[in-house]
């Protein structure tokens, strides 16, 4: 059986009912993690919401990672694309070898409307080939 470790960024820690960094609160849903997270953004400005991937020690990806967007927000775009970006592994990890490249991985992003100041909101899921996922609930706060 083959180990997979999964990379979040902006999640230092992902342990079901508790809180992690940066206004992320997880709790256990069943065999789903619902993850709520805040977001600032001036408006008219795009924010990355959320990085994630599967990958081997040598920075090759485990297949079976996707995401998919589960409600849009009213007063911006949110998109969900395949991608290379660049993760983080914590230096006792033998993927952290992998932090100073980018690697396949799925990006969140969210866009204010150029008009809007207030607070909006969006939701996308996590899925993963060793089994699992996350549901985010994002908040945003336009300024």
């Amino acid at each position: 059986m083959k180990s997979v470790h999964l990379a979040f960024a902006g999640l230092a820690a992902l342990t079901l009912a508790a809180c992690a960094p940066n206004g992320v609160q997880i709790t256990n849903g069943g065999s789903q993690a619902l993850v709520t997270k805040n977001i600032t953004v001036a408006r008219g400005q795009t924010v990355k919401v959320q990085v994630f991937t599967s990958i081997n020690p040598d920075c090759t990806e485990t297949p079976g990672t996707s995401g998919r967007m589960e409600s849009e927000p009213a007063h911006g775009m949110a998109t969900l694309s395949r991608t290379q970006d660049f993760v983080y592994f914590k230096p006792e990890n033998p993927r952290s070898n992998c932090n100073s490249r980018r690697v396949p991985a799925w990006v969140v992003n969210y866009t204010a409307a150029a008009d809007f100041v207030g607070e909006d909101a969006f939701a996308f899921d996590e899925f993963f080939a060793a089994g699992g996922s996350l549901h985010f609930n994002v908040v945003v706060h336009a300024m």
